[in-house]
């Protein structure tokens, strides 16, 4: 029961009930001086005991207005370094520039050697090589063979001085009625410009070594005369010096 009245104890009802009272009481009250102005006339515990519970929360009020800006905040560390992007595409070829001065012309350069292809032996210059000539028994007569192959062309043919006799190769001096137009030995041949000598060194079972001798700009040829019917060899060098 008196969990009940309690329950029912608000500020309103005793507010009400103590004005009912004081109404009743009239003057009696007023003239002892009870009237009650506010709620320090009232006892602490008779407050608590008549303090209602708290009410539900209201509906949230309208939002205000935005405050100042703030101060900048401190600087943060770098970041990672991002992966490689992929390779873009190949841009448009540009248009070709202006040509450019004309350079300075070079100083001439020294003559080359006459040993390159496609030239022909200077004047003066000489070339050298050898020759050789076998056959077996039983065949005679003349026997056509080359004697020089110029490695490098002649300009012109040149005049053919044959059967040049020189030393044996390591034997005694240079035969010494070398034809005018020819020096040296068979082991070292030379000729005077104009010239191509053939050399014998040696001639086993020939009668006439080099006759009928033939020479061009690329090289020369000549016959090699044997009657024996046996094995025969002849064998020599030449030079052959350009006008």
């Amino acid at each position: 029961m008196f969990s009940t009245i309690r329950r029912r104890m608000t500020y309103a009802n005793i507010t009400a009930t103590l004005a009912l009272v004081f109404a009743m009481s009239g003057g009696a009250l007023a003239a002892n001086r009870y009237l009650l102005t506010s709620t320090g006339q009232v006892s602490p515990k008779v407050l608590k005991a008549l303090k209602g519970k708290t009410g539900s929360a209201g509906a949230a009020g309208a939002q205000g207005p935005a405050g100042p800006a703030g101060a900048q905040g401190l600087k943060g560390e770098s970041g990672a370094a991002g992966t490689a992007g992929a390779v873009g595409p190949k841009g448009e070829t540009g248009a070709t520039g202006a040509r450019g001065p004309a350079g300075v012309k070079g100083e001439t350069g020294a003559t080359g050697s006459p040993w390159t292809a496609g030239g022909t032996l200077p004047s003066g210059e000489t070339e050298t090589g050898v020759w050789a000539t076998s056959g077996p028994e039983g065949v005679s007569g003349a026997v056509t063979i080359a004697i020089a192959s110029f490695g490098i062309p002649l300009t012109e043919p040149e005049a053919v001085i044959p059967n040049v006799i020189g030393e044996e190769e390591g034997e005694g001096e240079p035969h010494q009625n070398l034809p005018a137009g020819c020096k040296g030995k068979p082991s070292k041949p030379e000729a005077n410009p104009g010239n191509l000598c053939v050399f014998v060194t040696s001639a086993l079972n020939v009668t006439l070594i080099i006759q009928q001798a033939k020479v061009s700009t690329a090289g020369a040829f000549a016959a090699v005369e044997h009657s024996v019917n046996d094995d025969f060899e002849a064998r020599g060098s030449w030079a052959v010096t350009a006008k």
